[in-house]
């Protein structure tokens, strides 16, 4: 089963990835999907007004799905290769769900945005940039604090340490 397994998982994950990439790859580029020369700035280009990201939109928001998943499952697979995944489930899980709920926020403000509503402004920043900066960058945080204080327990155990120091003797009595 491939919730079971992280390798499947894993696999599964880029699979889909690999295929969705191809389908983005493969259609064709909106008139606006490229920059234009500036008009005061030669040197400068200008991107376009985003109508062509409209088509794309939903392809983006399972690309960035999936790739929160795989984030997620290649963590499970680190801590799964040696049956250490115990007590880290719950929190990868949730913290996972967190991380999509945000990334769906972004997506539904940008295309609100892209569709005209204005909606609030932090800092002179539209709410898709704002929800960007100050919600979905900070996210990783959390998958840093999981990694600090269970790394004793999750990575690097007292086993792991008692076969080191054993490796380094034998090693140093060469």
């Amino acid at each position: 089963m491939i919730a079971r397994s992280p390798t499947r998982l894993v696999l599964a994950l880029l699979t889909a990835l690999a295929a969705l990439f191809l389908v983005l790859a493969l259609l064709p580029a909106g008139p606006t999907a490229s920059a234009t020369p500036h008009a005061q700035y030669p040197g400068m280009l200008v991107g376009g007004d985003g109508s062509s990201h409209r088509a794309v939109l939903a392809l983006g928001w399972a690309f960035g799905a999936l790739q929160i998943a795989l984030f997620a499952a290649l963590i499970l697979f680190g801590a799964g290769a040696r049956g250490r995944e115990r007590g880290l489930l719950r929190p990868l899980v949730g913290g996972s769900v967190v991380y999509l709920f945000v990334w769906t926020l972004v997506v539904a403000a940008y295309q609100g945005w892209l569709a005209g509503a204005s909606g609030p402004s932090v800092l002179g920043f539209p709410l898709p940039t704002v929800l960007l900066i100050f919600a979905m960058w900070p996210l990783p945080v959390f998958y840093v604090y999981l990694y600090v204080r269970h790394f004793d327990r999750w990575v690097f155990n007292a086993d792991d340490e008692a076969r080191l120091r054993d490796l380094a003797e034998r090693s140093s009595q060469r």
